[in-house]
């Protein structure tokens, strides 16, 4: 969870006119992404938005990220640390961060020139609660080229609770107040994987969380992406689910939505281990017809109709080859 930072190395300071209330911080958390970390830092310093700092937390890198961040000299923060994980770097980022508005953004992604100045606009213009700006992104391969989305959801929309536990939403690049995530207590560092998708619980039970319907980022699709680790997927996912239910987010009738989203999750799992183990994946798509045997809002899951006997006819045919 959520500590002041500890850590005695200093990192880089960027200069700057702008008041706190204007500025915009971007956290880069980094650990052996050299290779793409400076499109990363590109992307943030290339906003149009002019009252930025950028703050690479580098979580003891073992490649050239300490030289990549060298480079950049004093147009960025860049602050090192003992290895602790995606979690412990991204809060030791919001710890740095001299701003209420931070973005998140992953070493391999980028964000369009816009993003930050128009999910700030949003989010002042929404008012109110709203403590998260989404939105969506694209996909691009290890080479930047984009990879074709399917059945991609882009309506303006509020995400609740139950959205959440049933699915991922978007990529962890968002807007964000410093002071709401802290108030949840930060990123959980026991997470190895869908940390992001345990903090959008623990803020959507409190706040507003809003995505627009505008493309403002890349999420780069890699071999070294945590999300190709079905094992770790699932574990993250199921930490998800029972400290929700520890927390009791769903009360009273709601609990029945158990259903649903374990449902989802079961056809997840077997679309992770796919062709590979395909008498396992079929027990899950079985596990998730017996749960919820019919799902009629696909498209807001982003899937095409009938998607489970397709991903069985699919595990099928793999199988027989």
């Amino acid at each position: 969870m959520f500590q002041e930072p500890v850590d005695n190395n200093q990192g880089h300071q960027v200069g700057g006119q702008a008041s706190d209330s204007e500025l915009v911080s971007i956290v880069i958390p980094a650990y052996n992404y050299a290779k793409y970390l400076p499109t990363a830092i590109d992307s943030a310093l290339g906003q149009n938005y002019p009252a930025i700092e950028v703050i690479v937390i580098d979580d003891g890198s073992t490649d050239e990220t300490p030289r990549v961040g060298a480079a950049y000299g004093e147009k960025i923060r860049y602050i090192r640390q003992t290895n602790a994980g995606l979690s412990a770097a991204r809060n030791r980022g919001l710890a740095e961060a001299r701003s209420e508005y931070v973005v998140l953004l992953d070493a391999d992604d980028l964000l369009d020139p816009e993003m930050v100045a128009v999910s700030l606009d949003a989010m002042k213009r929404l008012g109110g609660d709203t403590a998260v700006m989404a939105h969506v992104h694209r996909k691009i391969d290890q080479d930047g080229r984009l990879i074709p989305a399917r059945n991609q959801s882009i309506a303006d929309r509020d995400f609740s609770v139950i959205d959440f536990l049933i699915v991922n939403r978007f990529c962890p690049a968002v807007l964000a107040r410093r002071s709401s995530l802290i108030e949840v207590g930060g990123f959980d560092t026991a997470f190895r994987a869908s940390e992001d998708r345990d903090m959008w619980v623990r803020i959507s039970a409190r706040h507003r969380i809003h995505r627009l319907g505008r493309v403002l980022s890349s999420k780069r699709s890699h071999r070294e992406n945590m999300s190709g680790n079905w094992r770790q997927q699932d574990g993250g996912i199921r930490r998800v689910f029972s400290n929700a239910a520890s927390a009791g987010y769903l009360q009273g009738w709601k609990r029945l939505w158990w259903l649903k989203i374990w449902a989802y999750h079961y056809y997840q799992l077997a679309m992770m281990r796919g062709r590979s183990e395909p008498l396992p994946a079929i027990l899950d798509l079985l596990y998730s017809f017996a749960l919820w045997p019919a799902f009629f809002d696909h498209r807001a899951l982003g899937q095409k109709a009938l998607f489970r006997p397709r991903m069985l006819f699919w595990i099928l045919r793999g199988a027989k080859t």
